[in-house]
């Protein structure tokens, strides 16, 4: 029951996190845990997608785009992202590729 509480403790913040909460720290970098080690992401976009609807939430959906190393590529699923200003946040992120600047991944909140 413990790691239930905490689950759920962790999805009540998740649902709670807005685009002002990413908004103000594009360029900063943020610590994904994987088994081996930490892997720093930047974020390099946050935007909205559209207006919240009543029936789904309060909270509009948006969009996060972060750049992180070519060697160092993680596979789809939840991490655990931690950033000095949100905190650390359990996200699941999808890789989108390669570019020039490193490996891109975005996460969806809606």
């Amino acid at each position: 029951t413990i790691s239930l509480n905490h689950e759920q403790l962790n999805m009540d913040a998740l649902s709670n996190l807005t685009l002002d909460h990413f908004s103000g720290h594009i360029g900063e970098s943020f610590t994904a845990d994987t088994p081996q080690h930490g892997v720093t992401l930047v974020l390099s976009e946050a935007s909205a997608l559209g207006e919240a609807t009543p029936q789904a939430s309060d909270r509009a959906p948006f969009s996060l785009i972060f750049t992180g190393p070519h060697d160092a590529p993680l596979s789809q699923g939840c991490y655990s992202l931690s950033h000095p200003g949100v905190g650390r946040q359990v996200i699941f992120l999808v890789p989108l590729g390669p570019r020039e600047n490193g490996m891109r991944y975005q996460a969806i909140f809606s």
